[in-house]
């Protein structure tokens, strides 16, 4: 007796019964790099599970940041260390590593008092730091 498969469509109505959407984003790329590269089933499901994890991450990481009520979404990437010569690029960037989170030490962003507020006062904040992720210790 040969095996019968769900059309794609039902598969994909049944997916979001289960509120999968990451999954259904990629299903046909997955299913032909299935085909093509014969993928095992336990390596075809763990790129669909990592297809939701992506998608789930994408989607938490811009409620919150929708919830910080920033101006704009700028990361450390963005910032101008020519414009702001007394900012040392090297130090921030070991900040950005998040390192000092491993050692538990303790840091301390301080500014004069009189300026105006700049992206870099908000960086903890926005994308460079971004406290929910998982990190692998």
């Amino acid at each position: 007796m040969p095996q019968q498969f769900l059309p794609t469509i039902e598969i994909e109505k049944k997916l979001r019964a289960f509120r999968l959407s990451g999954i259904i984003g990629t299903l046909e790329m997955r299913l032909k790099q299935a085909a093509e590269d014969s993928l095992g089933y336990a390596e075809f499901l763990g790129l669909l599970l990592e297809d939701e994890t992506n998608k789930r991450s994408d989607n938490k990481h811009a409620r919150l940041y929708k919830g910080a009520h920033l101006p704009f979404e700028k990361g450390i990437e963005d910032f101008d260390f020519a414009f702001q010569p007394s900012i040392k690029k090297q130090e921030i960037m070991e900040l950005a590593t998040l390192r000092f989170l491993d050692k538990k030490a303790n840091i301390s962003l301080c500014r004069s008092a009189g300026y105006r507020q700049d992206p870099f006062v908000r960086f903890p904040r926005s994308q460079g730091i971004r406290p929910w992720e998982n990190r692998a210790v």
